[in-house]
């Protein structure tokens, strides 16, 4: 097969995956694809062409999705991941917050931020502050005192959440005596450029959090670091892997989009966008099967005779010996015919389990454009399941999670009623 030739073919992929891709470019490229050389090569191609809204929006920076470019054997997979804009994003991690749906290791601390870049700040803060508060074998004495706010390192988390004063004393975990190590020295100057760009914004509560931090980088010199050098670092330090590289994306100017599926390199600090729209899901569905007597099972490991890996459920709830499934999938579609084959076995397999068994099954799909904040695409039939039929309904990610409430309840009165 004769090698296909395009603009960035001269680069390397580690270095396509990172250059900036252009509006223009992405639409000039996806006309000149040829799907069915993708398909043989086992690439994708996920886009809108005609749209070129869709295309453009998504490099501005003021949503949260991905133009994902990569070049193999001559051909190009551009995948176009579902946008949300990042006012909305946050009002969807508040509203999972609010009734502490996150486990610890899942909770993240926003603040009410609007802009991407700004987000990418407060989690490598974040990961950061876990990396330093983590013990003397990482490379500092912690003592713990009652100081003011100012002094130390405080709960980063507690910090974000709890409205305190400026005077207010509180537990503050803080380094007697920072080693001074390359890791260290990756995590300062991060904080420092963080910083730089934080007091621009004038938002005095992330500011003091990074003043809080640095406080406790004193003794740690200040050098520059290129992306490989940080990226050798945390290959040395794999428990602090994901936080050096946020420090890396922050020193490096790299990618401020997070977007979910495409890990650069061997971590990321994105979003997990999938993750999310699961939990987001879940809490969703609590909520309006709660109404219903229906309450979310504990328990959604269901083991499978002769295979080690059992089955994870994205959610199930039970009325007595009636059980509803969920299943969430982070893909746009537009109609049924949209809903892949393996996706729609893998839920009817899931149905199958004699231990799920399910009077009803929902699939639950995004989507970024739509009038309503919830919407029945249709039925699938013809399985020998409980539940005969699997209900695809698509959910507005541009909605506030309240009126996505209202527009699943309509949606599952309808479904039960029939």
């Amino acid at each position: 097969m004769a090698r296909r030739s395009f603009a960035f073919d001269s680069m390397s992929l580690q270095e396509q995956s990172k250059a900036p891709v252009k509006s223009d470019t992405i639409l000039k490229t996806l006309k000149s694809i040829n799907i069915n050389e993708l398909d043989r090569l086992g690439l994708s191609l996920s886009a809108d062409i005609e749209n070129q809204d869709i295309i453009q929006n998504v490099v501005t920076g003021n949503i949260i999705g991905s133009a994902h470019l990569t070049s193999d054997l001559g051909a190009v997979s551009i995948i176009i991941e579902p946008k949300v804009s990042a006012a909305r994003l946050v009002s969807i991690i508040e509203f999972l917050q609010n009734d502490s749906f996150f486990s610890n290791e899942e909770s993240e601390s926003y603040s009410g931020q609007t802009d991407i870049l700004t987000l990418q700040i407060l989690r490598c803060i974040q990961l950061v502050s876990k990396s330093l508060a983590s013990g003397s074998i990482r490379g500092y004495k912690s003592l713990s005192k009652k100081l003011p706010y100012i002094k130390g390192r405080a709960n980063y988390c507690d910090y974000l959440l709890n409205n305190w004063s400026h005077h207010k004393e509180i537990e503050c975990n803080y380094s007697e005596l920072t080693i001074d190590t390359p890791r260290n020295r990756v995590f300062r100057l991060a904080l420092v450029k963080s910083s730089r760009v934080i007091a621009g914004k004038e938002n005095n509560r992330i500011f003091n959090t990074l003043r809080m931090i640095l406080f406790s980088l004193t003794s740690v010199k200040e050098q520059e670091f290129t992306q490989l050098e940080i990226e050798k670092i945390a290959r040395e330090n794999p428990r602090d892997a994901s936080a050096l590289l946020a420090c890396r994306d922050i020193i490096c100017n790299l990618s401020i989009s997070p977007h979910p599926g495409h890990s650069r390199n061997f971590f990321s600090y994105a979003i997990n966008m999938a993750h999310l729209f699961e939990n987001y899901c879940h809490k969703l569905m609590s909520i309006v099967l709660f109404e219903k007597n229906y309450k979310p099972c504990e328990e959604l490991l269901f083991p499978i005779e002769g295979i080690d890996e059992p089955i994870r459920l994205d959610g199930l709830y039970s009325k007595n010996n009636r059980k509803i499934l969920i299943e969430c999938k982070y893909k746009i579609i537009n109609t049924l015919k949209d809903v892949k084959r393996p996706d729609i076995y893998q839920t009817v397999a899931y149905c199958s389990h004699s231990d799920v068994d399910p009077e009803m099954a929902l699939m639950l799909f995004p989507c970024e454009n739509s009038d309503e904040a919830a919407k029945l695409i249709g039925t699938i039939g013809g399985f020998n399941i409980s539940c005969n039929k699997i209900h695809v309904v698509t959910v507005g990610l541009c909605f506030h999670p309240e009126k996505v409430v209202k527009g699943l309840q309509f949606i599952l009165s309808k479904i039960l009623r029939q």
